[in-house]
């Protein structure tokens, strides 16, 4: 099979492959998404049988990744899909493989990626590392109350609200890791996007200062929240309470808040208080680069161990590292000693990004090492974030 980047001249087998397998050609997502987005923001790889006829494709699309406190310009990949015809002939893993290998070539960390079915991923090193908590449930039922009798709300146009957006994203994400730095272009899009799909906003305010805001929309009988971000828990209360005021007309919620939320511990009946589900999986390209690019603590003592990380797919991934711990970062060396921690690309994965703690992770038979002062030693390198995203092209 032949994989290379996609030209204007092949955009419209890209549209109709998209067309088939995702939003139809009559959206408003498809005609912006193809007009306005594709090649002129992004990359898109494809896959060619030996007639020339598109049979894979997946799209490169550009983000900065805040994590650790630093920011990765990284590819979310979007948009895999593959034609019928060429499906049960390892075309995509051939695709996936060929879109690591330039990847890696370019000096991509990592890549994110949000699954339709994750098992399609898992077999090429993909690892769970965003959850969110998911609602679905009679909006009557949202129970919560604002004791914050100062705080109004206020209905905007969404492209007229973007500088207050703009200032409430960027405080809220102060405790969250993982998220996507937002700048003009996102917003751009994003807005453009929500407001051709008909979303409203309205915004909580404590004196004329912004402090949340509600990006949702009302489709059939469902109260969807496509973004619910506010700086103080009241504000989110106002929020949720003008929600509910829309129970009469759409009587049932869908909510993916955030993975940290804690709503439900307001609710009657138990069956709401929903689950926290998997959301977004990432995908270590380069071993070295990423554990070259840890901040080490204050508290982390001078110390050397040897890792094996196994990947499957990667081979240049597949590393016996002897790793040195100084205060200016990991100093990496090749080794041939007897490692002291083994895992594979999936678990360094989700350590690097904080989704689960070491100890978790050594309990559940992810990581084998033995020393317990390795042990804390790791989890100092690798402590527990909340990781926290919301863009879905």
């Amino acid at each position: 099979m032949d994989f290379r980047f996609i030209n204007k001249d092949k955009l419209p087998e890209i549209a109709k492959l998209w067309d088939y397998c995702f939003e139809k050609k009559d959206s408003s997502f498809f005609a912006w998404y193809f007009s306005q987005y594709c090649l002129q923001q992004n990359k898109i790889l494809g896959g060619f049988d030996i007639e020339g006829n598109l049979v894979t494709m997946l799209h490169l699309n550009p983000y900065k990744i805040s994590l650790h406190g630093k920011t990765f310009a990284v590819p979310y990949i979007v948009g895999v899909a593959t034609d019928p015809v060429a499906r049960g002939q390892h075309a995509m893993g051939e695709l996936l493989t060929t879109t690591f290998a330039l990847l890696r070539a370019g000096g991509t960390p990592f890549v994110i990626l949000m699954p339709i079915n994750a098992g399609i991923y898992l077999p090429y090193g993909f690892a769970y590392t965003y959850y969110r908590h998911s609602y679905e449930m009679p909006l009557k039922a949202l129970t919560v109350k604002c004791t914050d009798v100062t705080l109004h709300l206020k209905r905007q146009e969404l492209i007229e609200a973007k500088e207050e957006l703009k200032s409430i994203y960027n405080t809220a994400m102060n405790i969250y890791n993982g998220f996507a730095e937002r700048d003009e272009r996102i917003w751009e899009n994003y807005l453009t996007v929500s407001t051709a799909e008909n979303l409203e906003v309205a915004l909580v305010y404590n004196g004329k200062e912004a402090v949340g805001y509600m990006i949702y929309s009302k489709i059939d009988n469902i109260f969807k929240i496509w973004e619910l971000l506010s700086l103080t828990g009241q504000a989110k209360n106002r929020l949720l309470e003008y929600a509910r005021g829309f129970a009469g007309e759409y009587p049932q919620l869908e909510w993916l808040a955030t993975p940290d939320d804690l709503t439900y511990l307001a609710f009657r009946e138990q069956d709401y208080t929903g689950k926290v589900n998997p959301f977004m999986m990432a995908r270590i390209i380069n071993v070295g680069k990423v554990l070259s690019s840890l901040t080490i603590p204050q508290n982390c003592s001078r110390k050397s161990f040897v890792m094996y990380v196994r990947d499957d797919v990667i081979n240049l991934n597949n590393v016996l590292v002897k790793i040195t711990v100084t205060p200016e970062g990991l100093l990496l060396d090749n080794s041939v000693d007897i490692p002291d921690v083994t895992m594979d690309i999936e678990t360094l994965t989700q350590l690097y990004f904080g989704t689960f703690s070491v100890r978790r992770l050594l309990n559940n038979g992810k990581i084998l090492v033995e020393q317990e002062n390795l042990i804390s030693l790791l989890e100092i390198l690798f402590p527990v974030k909340n990781n926290y995203i919301n863009e879905y092209f």
